[in-house]
This record gives structure tokens, sequence and C-alpha cells, in this order.
């Protein structure tokens, strides 16, 4: 019985490194394999595994491998269909109807915010997120679903190497384009309920001289530092507090509460 848990244990590793290494390995990777190919290897090889017709040393790493491949492929595919749609619509103005992604918007004279858009052109579409900017617009709040005319094009990066890789960015955040707002009209205005308490934080905290940081810490936005603020956060060698933004306080947050909750049982147990 020991002996099969080790083994069932040992293929469940070899598995996991397998499927981990090739979906790491995607950004290096000549062209994307034909998905229905790696679906029909990787069919075949589970029927073959399932019937121990073949039982090989490492079988669980490749086995890995090719799912591995398959998710990489599904997304990468995926990926580069939602940009064709956009390239599609290049250099003339269109229609979309989305919900606002971004909890904070404004970013000096224009909005700045991301898009989830369920129809395009009067076709629905699915997971198509885009980068939008609206000079001079009205405030969009997460949750809101707004109908904008927009002009949108592809995420192209500069060919410039040491320059910023907007198009490396782009795929990291699985944005598939970006566009400038025409003109837009609201059509849902209920907010999401992180939106809901962001304003909640701002509102209650309006006027305290520590708010800006205690949005900056919580929110990661940090558009209420003035450049005193900064001035004060650099002499005093805090800075890179301000890169730490809602999300990774939220992780180590969470981690601890799992962890006192974890030692808290245990002691009970024990008692």
């Amino acid at each position: 019985m020991a002996h099969a848990s080790i083994r069932t244990k040992n293929i469940l590793n070899q598995f996991t490194l397998g499927c981990v290494a090739a979906m790491s390995s995607l950004p290096w990777w000549p062209v994307v394999p034909d998905l229905t190919a790696i679906t029909v290897s990787l069919l075949a090889w589970l029927s073959l595994c399932l019937l121990r017709r073949w039982v090989i040393p490492g079988h669980g790493v490749f086995t890995g491998l090719l799912c591995g491949v398959f998710i990489a492929s599904f997304t990468a595919t995926a990926y580069s269909n939602n940009v064709a749609t956009v390239k599609n619509t290049y250099g003339v103005n269109s229609t979309i109807v989305g919900k606002v992604d971004s909890l904070f918007t404004e970013d000096k004279s224009q909005k700045k915010f991301v898009l989830s858009v369920t129809e395009l052109n009067g076709n629905p579409v699915n997971k198509l997120k885009l980068r939008l900017y609206w000079h001079n617009g009205k405030t969009v709040k997460q949750g809101e679903i707004w109908q904008f005319s927009v002009r949108l094009k592809p995420p192209n990066g500069r060919v410039n190497q040491a320059g910023f890789d907007s198009e490396r960015y782009f795929v990291g955040k699985n944005l598939h384009g970006k566009g400038t707002v025409r003109s837009g009209t609201l059509l849902d205005g209920a907010v999401s309920y992180r939106q809901q308490f962001f304003h909640f934080v701002e509102t209650y905290f309006n006027g305290k001289s520590y708010a800006a940081y205690l949005i900056a810490l919580s929110f990661g936005d940090r558009s209420g530092l003035t450049a005193q603020d900064w001035s004060a956060l650099k002499s005093s060698g805090l800075l890179h507090l301000m890169a730490i933004s809602g999300l990774h306080i939220g992780l180590v947050f969470g981690l601890g509460w799992w962890i006192g909750r974890a030692v808290s049982c245990y002691c009970l147990m024990a008692n």
C-alpha cells in the first residue's frame, strides 16, 4: 500500500514538472503547434497509459509535457484569435459593449481603463479585453456596462529593444488591443463590490492627512500622492513601500490568516 502511494506521488510530481516546463517555455516557441494535432496526440497517449500497454520510465513527465503543450497552445491560439479580431477593425470606428474591469481610471486629463468586451459591432465576442483611453471623458467605474464608439488597434510594440515592450506587457495582462473612445453611453450603472468598498474607504478617510498613503497601500491607487509626499517617502527610505500593491498586501494577509487558523486548530486538537 505504501509502495503504491509513493509511486502515485512520484508520477504526480513528474506530471507537474512536465506540465509547468511546457507552459513556461511558451515564449520561446518559434510557432504554436496545431491544436488538433496536439489534442489527438494527447488523447492517444492517455489511452495507451490507461490500457497499460506502454509503461515506460518517466511517462508522468511526458504526460505532463503533452498536457502543458495543449494548455499553452489553447491559450495562445485563443489570444491570437482575439488579437486578430481587433486587427480586422483597425482604422475604422467600431461600436463595443462591455463591462469596466478597472477600479480607478483617472490618468491626468484622460480616463484610462480596461473593458471586458461582450459585443463588437453587433457581434458577440468571448473574453476580449481592451485598454481604452478617453480624453476628457466621463468617469467610469468598475462593474458598469458601457457602449462605446472607439478606434481600435492591436498591441504593437516598438522596434527599439532597449525601450518598454508594450506588446509583451499586453500579453502578460491578457489585453488584446487598445483604443481611443470617441463617445460613450452608460447602459448599466451597477458597480462591483470592490468599487463600492473603494468608494467607502475613500469617502470615510477623506480629509485625513494619511488618506493618500492608506489608499495607495490598500488598493494600489497612487493618484492621491503629491510631489511632496513622494519626496518625503524618498528621503525617509520608504519609497519601496509604494511598489507594494494592495494585491500583495492581501496575499500576505491571507497567508497569515491561514497560518494562524492552522496553528489555532492544532492547539485546540492538542488540548
